[in-house]
Parts: structure tokens; C-alpha cells; sequence
């Protein structure tokens, strides 16, 4: 696994840790060695892509942008990617995260701005491997996928310090 960070806003190294923890931790439970460019920048930025993009106005916590498109294809996507992409790496797209929005969001929920930043990065890695949330199902499932890859990584709500 392999993150490259455009640290915009100057986030903390505790708070790329957490990503990095986070992300080696989803590397292994979905068993892919994957590259993923994660931009951490301000609501305005962030509002811009999110009206550019998906037509939304206003901002948003984490937008992912995918390098494929998986649809249909969830169960044999990996086996179909060349994996030399990126030195035996599967590339899988681009993390767009607010850091005043995960601010306001880890003070919100009581918990650090590094499980914050953690929760949004790995939010976006699981849509770039092609979980969804259409459906309250599904938004569970994914939930779940997430707090027991967090905890896990040690990053679960009051283990994060």
C-alpha cells in the first residue's frame, strides 16, 4: 500500500499516521496492494470539486474519485487491472478531504482528528474499491467494514489517545 499525500492545510503527522494505519490495515483485509493519492485542502476547494463533479453545491467531508469503474465487476475487478501500474500497486483513484469539515466533525463526535481523518480516508478507500452506501444495508455494511478495520488499526472510538 501506498498513499501519496497533498498536505494542503498542513494536517498533523499524528493525523496522516492514523490515514497511513488505517489504509495498511484496509490493505490487508481486502487483500490488495493498492496506491492512493489523498489531497487534504480547505471547504472551498472541496465545495468547488464537489459542484464540478457530482453537480452538489457545497461542501462535503471526503469525495474519492476512482480510477475504475467497478460496477458489476466488485467480485473479479482486481484480477482484471494490470497490477504493475504502480510497482505490482493497483492504482485505485484520488481522496479529497476537508480538514476544517473533519475538525469540526471529530469535536462534533467527540473523538481525535486523527480517528476523524482515519474514518474519512478509509470512507473514500472503500468507495475506491467499490463498497456503497445507496441503501441502509449497505450503508451498514459499510459501517461496520470501516469501525472493525479501525479497531483493528488501533484507531477505534477511545483507543486512538
Amino acid at each position: 500500500m501506498r498513499i501519496t499525500f497533498f498536505n494542503e492545510e498542513g494536517a498533523s503527522e499524528d493525523s496522516l499516521a492514523g490515514i497511513e494505519a488505517a489504509l495498511d490495515c484496509a490493505a490487508g483485509v481486502e487483500d490488495v496492494d493498492f496506491c492512493v493519492n489523498i489531497k487534504i485542502t480547505d471547504d472551498r476547494e472541496v465545495a468547488a470539486l464537489n459542484a464540478q463533479f457530482r453537480g452538489v453545491e457545497g461542501t462535503t467531508d471526503v469525495l474519492s474519485f476512482p480510477a475504475y469503474d467497478f460496477e458489476g465487476l466488485l467480485s473479479g475487478a482486481m484480477d482484471a487491472i494490470d497490477p504493475e501500474l504502480e510497482n505490482g500497486r493497483v492504482f485505485i483513484g484520488d481522496i479529497v478531504i476537508s480538514l476544517p469539515r473533519a475538525r469540526e466533525q471529530a469535536q462534533e463526535y467527540g473523538h481525535s482528528l486523527k480517528r476523524e481523518m482515519a474514518f474519512l480516508a478509509l470512507h473514500g478507500t472503500l468507495h475506491l474499491l467499490g463498497y456503497d452506501h445507496e441503501n441502509e444495508q449497505d450503508e451498514q455494511a459499510m459501517l461496520e467494514r470501516q469501525n472493525s478495520i479501525l479497531r483493528q488499526a488501533g484507531i477505534g472510538r477511545g483507543t486512538d489517545g
